[in-house]
Protein backbone atom coordinates (compact mmCIF):
# COMPACT_ATOMS: atom_id res chain seq x y z
CA UNK A 1 0.00 0.00 0.00
CA UNK A 2 0.95 3.73 -0.90
CA UNK A 3 0.93 4.78 2.96
CA UNK A 4 3.07 2.30 4.38
CA UNK A 5 5.98 2.73 1.36
CA UNK A 6 5.68 6.30 1.86
CA UNK A 7 6.54 5.71 5.58
CA UNK A 8 9.30 3.29 4.85
CA UNK A 9 10.71 5.78 2.68
CA UNK A 10 10.74 8.04 5.63
CA UNK A 11 12.50 5.50 7.88
CA UNK A 12 15.17 4.36 5.30
CA UNK A 13 16.26 7.87 4.31
CA UNK A 14 15.95 8.61 8.11
CA UNK A 15 18.04 5.78 8.61
CA UNK A 16 20.80 6.31 5.66
CA UNK A 17 20.93 10.27 7.06
CA UNK A 18 21.92 8.26 10.42
CA UNK A 19 24.42 6.42 8.86
CA UNK A 20 25.99 8.99 6.99
CA UNK A 21 25.64 11.85 9.54
CA UNK A 22 23.81 14.33 7.47
CA UNK A 23 22.25 16.42 9.46
CA UNK A 24 20.40 18.28 6.13
CA UNK A 25 19.25 14.96 5.25
CA UNK A 26 17.56 14.61 8.42
CA UNK A 27 15.80 18.05 8.35
CA UNK A 28 14.10 16.68 5.19
CA UNK A 29 13.03 13.53 6.77
CA UNK A 30 11.74 15.90 9.90
CA UNK A 31 9.98 17.87 8.01
CA UNK A 32 8.24 15.18 5.86
CA UNK A 33 7.24 13.63 8.86
CA UNK A 34 5.40 17.09 10.31
CA UNK A 35 2.00 16.60 11.78
CA UNK A 36 -0.09 14.07 9.71
CA UNK A 37 -3.79 14.45 11.31
CA UNK A 38 -5.09 16.81 9.27
CA UNK A 39 -4.34 14.48 6.12
CA UNK A 40 -5.54 11.14 8.60
CA UNK A 41 -8.42 12.30 9.41
CA UNK A 42 -9.87 13.67 5.80
CA UNK A 43 -8.65 10.44 4.76
CA UNK A 44 -10.65 8.53 7.07
CA UNK A 45 -13.73 10.49 6.70
CA UNK A 46 -13.72 10.72 2.63
CA UNK A 47 -13.69 6.75 3.23
CA UNK A 48 -16.04 6.38 6.27
CA UNK A 49 -18.55 8.70 5.40
CA UNK A 50 -19.60 6.31 2.53
CA UNK A 51 -18.22 7.85 -0.57
CA UNK A 52 -16.75 4.30 -1.12
CA UNK A 53 -17.87 1.16 -0.28
CA UNK A 54 -16.20 -0.55 2.56
CA UNK A 55 -16.80 -3.58 4.55
CA UNK A 56 -16.51 -3.51 8.29
CA UNK A 57 -13.11 -5.40 8.42
CA UNK A 58 -12.01 -2.76 5.40
CA UNK A 59 -13.24 0.58 8.07
CA UNK A 60 -11.51 -1.01 10.62
CA UNK A 61 -8.15 -1.43 8.64
CA UNK A 62 -8.15 1.75 7.28
CA UNK A 63 -8.73 3.05 10.91
CA UNK A 64 -5.98 0.95 12.32
CA UNK A 65 -3.56 2.00 9.62
CA UNK A 66 -4.21 6.05 9.08
CA UNK A 67 -3.86 5.65 13.49
CA UNK A 68 -0.85 3.53 12.92
CA UNK A 69 0.73 5.65 10.70
CA UNK A 70 0.15 9.10 12.37
CA UNK A 71 1.38 8.05 15.32
CA UNK A 72 4.89 6.50 13.98
CA UNK A 73 5.01 9.35 12.35
CA UNK A 74 5.01 11.90 15.00
CA UNK A 75 7.40 9.24 16.70
CA UNK A 76 10.18 9.56 14.18
CA UNK A 77 9.23 13.59 14.05
CA UNK A 78 10.06 13.90 17.63
CA UNK A 79 13.06 11.51 17.72
CA UNK A 80 14.69 13.36 14.55
CA UNK A 81 13.67 16.68 16.17
CA UNK A 82 15.94 15.33 19.46
CA UNK A 83 18.40 13.93 17.70
CA UNK A 84 19.02 17.52 14.76
CA UNK A 85 18.92 19.52 17.62
CA UNK A 86 21.61 17.81 19.74
CA UNK A 87 23.88 17.89 16.69
CA UNK A 88 23.70 21.59 15.79
CA UNK A 89 25.87 22.77 12.80
CA UNK A 90 28.53 23.80 15.60
CA UNK A 91 29.09 20.74 16.89
CA UNK A 92 32.20 18.67 15.95
CA UNK A 93 30.95 15.55 17.24
CA UNK A 94 27.56 13.40 16.28
CA UNK A 95 25.63 12.97 19.23
CA UNK A 96 22.78 10.80 19.48
CA UNK A 97 19.86 12.12 22.51
CA UNK A 98 20.70 10.08 26.00
CA UNK A 99 17.51 8.38 27.34
CA UNK A 100 16.68 8.58 31.16
CA UNK A 101 17.30 5.43 32.47
CA UNK A 102 14.42 6.21 35.36
CA UNK A 103 12.26 6.57 32.24
CA UNK A 104 13.61 3.52 30.61
CA UNK A 105 12.85 1.44 33.81
CA UNK A 106 9.31 3.05 34.74
CA UNK A 107 6.89 0.84 33.34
Amino acid sequence: MVVTEAFDASLATAADALVMQDLEELEGVWKATDDKSDKMRKIRQRFLKGETELSDNERLDLMSLTTGLERASWVLHGFLEDLIDANNPESTSWAVPETSTAESSAG
